[in-house]
């Protein structure tokens, strides 16, 4: 693996000129830590800062000292780096999942805080394959199957792929010749994930009996992948086409469908839609829900039955329209502050200050607080949307719920700004 062959694959992102700063995240493992490298010789070439990222999970009692012991050993090469803690509460199940949504969450947020558009991570062709023959185990669809895009938007941040090209090996033989050393992550040889478990089928004598050629292997896998791709890439394309002529959303935080026309699509493609509207409502997933939950959910709105909730999210059918809003009541609602100007409500909304100190707090909306409203204006739309909107009180002791008599002022603005948008970015080379 060489610095050109790197640069060639980072020149089909076509970064701004003037996006100053990119960041990585970095692990510690070979994957990031050669990704690290790399981005740090091509930063120093095209003149851009890097910075790379370290997420303590705090799920082990060696990950705080083992986030130091990569912090000081990037340092000192000379790349600049941050280490950023993820406050998990202690839990107990779907481990790997939640871990890798809460490291999106923090990784993002960070680069929303530091004005950084582009994200790099270190997935290659050997997570290309893995996770395609993963997805064929749990019988997963198209969508499943086309496994890991080079390019996705989430939380307005740009998370770019440059290495979907090169196999794990290339990347450990990069490293050797640098001499750099890497952390073995312990979750690797753990049998109780499933991607070690099919690491280890990949290597195993009933397979390498069929295909000897490990790397044959990866690579037909992962033309699979892409291949499968490519009909996504056609399925959200007509997706993306249904949704801008029956989906509406709304700047509160929902959406609306109309339910006849929607129920007139190819139930492939309403099953898609449906579930692109529920991962950007809900503000708490960067990936769909199981299919049969989904095609029940499905089910029940076409017999327009009353409200279900599925995936953070309740919906329910009024007067011939789908409504689709956040669901209130299973966890906290908490702004997020990423800066004295800037904060996250819920993982929906952007809440900006022109300056500081004209925010003195943000806290839940209650029914009591919208007493002063006509119910004429709260009945339009279902009052539990109000309710996962955010009181907003300033220095000054004015009081302002969103949408209702916020235009009353100009020292802040609201706006739903979801991790994950309804059209979503995903570009497959």
């Amino acid at each position: 693996m060489t610095l050109e062959n790197f640069e060639k694959e980072i020149a089909k992102f076509e970064l701004s000129d003037s996006e100053s700063q990119i960041a990585v995240a970095l692990s510690g493992g070979a994957d990031s830590m050669a990704l690290t490298l790399l981005l740090d010789e091509y930063s120093k070439k095209s003149g851009k800062e890097l910075i790379a990222l370290i997420v303590n999970h705090n799920l082990r009692k060696e990950s705080s000292e083992e986030s130091q012991k990569v912090s000081k050993g990037i340092a000192n090469l000379g790349i600049k780096n941050a280490i950023l803690n993820w406050d998990h509460k202690k839990i107990t199940s779907n481990i790997q999942e939640q871990a890798r949504e809460a490291r999106l969450s923090i990784l993002t947020e960070y680069c929303n805080a530091h004005q950084i558009k582009y994200l790099f991570t270190a997935h290659h062709k050997n997570d290309l394959a893995e996770t395609f023959l993963m997805n064929i185990l749990r019988g997963s669809g198209v969508y499943g199957m086309s496994s890991i895009s080079n390019t996705t938007v989430y939380n307005n941040i740009y998370i770019l792929r440059p290495l979907l090209n090169f196999y794990k090996s290339d990347l450990q033989n990069y490293l050797s010749k640098r001499k750099v050393r890497w952390i073995e992550d312990p979750s690797n040889t753990n049998e109780t994930f499933l991607r070690t478990k099919v690491r280890k089928l990949m290597i195993s004598k009933e397979v390498t009996d069929i295909i000897p050629d490990t790397d044959l292997l990866v690579d037909r896998l992962a033309l699979n992948a892409k291949n499968a791709a490519r009909a996504r890439t056609t399925l959200e394309n007509i997706c993306e086409k249904e949704i801008k002529k029956n989906v509406t959303l709304h700047k509160e935080g929902y959406l609306t469908v109309n339910h006849n026309e929607f129920f007139y699509l190819d139930e492939e493609i309403a099953l898609k839609i449906l579930a692109s509207c529920l991962v950007t409502i809900s503000g708490e997933h960067s990936h769909k829900p199981r299919f049969n939950s989904l095609k029940t959910l499905y089910d029940h709105l076409r017999n327009q039955k009353t409200a279900k909730t599925l995936w953070e999210c309740e919906t329910i059918v009024k007067k011939g329209i789908i409504y689709i809003y956040k669901e209130i009541g299973k966890n906290a609602l908490t702004a997020n502050k990423l800066s004295d100007t800037e904060w996250i409500w819920n993982g929906r909304f952007s809440i900006k200050t022109k300056s500081a100190n004209i925010i003195k707090k943000i806290e839940p909306l209650s029914y009591e607080n919208l007493s002063e409203y006509s119910d004429k204006i709260l009945d339009i739309i279902p009052k539990k949307i109000w309710k996962s909107l955010p009181l907003i009180t300033t220095y000054d002791n004015k009081v302002y719920v969103p949408f209702l008599n916020t235009r009353d002022t100009k020292e802040f603005s609201i706006d739903f700004t979801p991790l994950m948008s309804l059209n979503r970015i995903n570009f497959f080379h």
